[in-house]
């Protein structure tokens, strides 16, 4: 019972040791239940300071089970997922790619109908990455220029989607994505 669990250890103390976590993850029943009792800033922390493959590991099951979406803020592990993906992962190498990742669910908190959902995940990953990823640029790829290119290349596919849209809010996320 990962509630119980959470109540008695999790809430108390972080966990600290990520590759036993993605272990845990591995051969439970469960993960996602296990991953939403887990409090996201645990989730984060665990994310920006694990080695690059724990933390690609631990992103592959925040993603799956699309756990913690609605959470607010610099303490999404969902949009902290997704851009350790985007960073790190030398097989996220095109924009479908990462279209891919948020595809499993519909995670988006608001949807309009405008953008298809995995359009709309990655432009509020990318828009929360804005905000709260700026100090998590340096990646493990190698050459990190592909990382910028997948950059650029992603800004420029979801500027390419809201430029269709002639909505005001469209116009607001467009600003956003490039300023």
């Amino acid at each position: 019972d990962w509630s119980d669990v959470r109540r008695k250890q999790w809430s108390q103390s972080y966990i600290t040791d990520g590759p036993r976590l993605c272990r845990l993850l591995s051969s439970c029943r469960n993960p996602g239940a296990c991953l939403k009792n887990i409090q996201p800033a645990n989730l984060r922390n665990l994310l920006r300071t694990s080695s690059s493959e724990t933390a690609l590991q631990l992103a592959q099951h925040i993603l799956h089970e699309c756990c913690h979406q609605g959470v607010a803020g610099a303490e999404n592990p969902l949009y902290t997922a997704m851009w350790i993906k985007l960073v790190h992962d030398p097989k996220v190498s095109e924009v479908k790619h990462l279209l891919a990742l948020v595809n499993s669910r519909d995670v988006v908190d608001e949807y309009d109908g405008t953008l298809t959902i995995q359009e709309q995940n990655v432009l509020d990953g990318m828009l929360w990455a804005r905000e709260h990823a700026m100090d998590m640029r340096k990646t493990s790829c190698s050459p990190s220029s592909l990382r910028d290119d997948l950059l650029v290349q992603t800004l420029v596919f979801l500027s390419w989607s809201l430029s269709k849209i002639e909505t005001e809010k469209a116009k607001q996320h467009l600003a956003k994505l490039w300023s």
